[in-house]
């Protein structure tokens, strides 16, 4: 049962660090005037032409959720940012088109 266990952490803990996770404070002024998910997280999207990104904030009490694709914020995703609430965590999932590749989680945690 020790070595089960032993096994099973190794597992969970290699996937869970497998995974290119930051977090990162960024002013709500910051946030209102972007316009390109480049300047808010460091990733490189000219080295990557299929890249679909997630992105989800707390705006008024709930959860707002854009899906797309590229380095420019659409309008939904700019609505997002402009009105998530003081405090909250912004989180952006980005895949690549390359099979190989994991997605990459950012964390951004919105401050005055």
């Amino acid at each position: 049962m020790k070595t089960y266990l032993s096994v099973v952490f190794f597992i969970l803990s290699s996937v869970c660090f497998s995974q290119k996770k930051s977090e990162i404070n960024i002013n709500k002024a910051k946030l209102s005037e972007a316009k390109l998910l480049s300047e808010l997280i460091d990733y490189s999207f000219k080295d990557n032409k299929a890249i679909s990104w997630e992105m989800i904030g707390k705006v008024g009490g709930k959860a707002n959720i854009v899906n797309a694709k590229g380095d420019t914020l659409n309008e939904i995703a700019r609505n997002i940012l402009k009105n998530v609430e003081l405090g909250s965590k912004v989180f952006i999932d980005i895949e690549s088109g390359n099979k190989k590749s994991k997605s990459n989680t950012f964390t951004i945690r919105v401050v005055e």
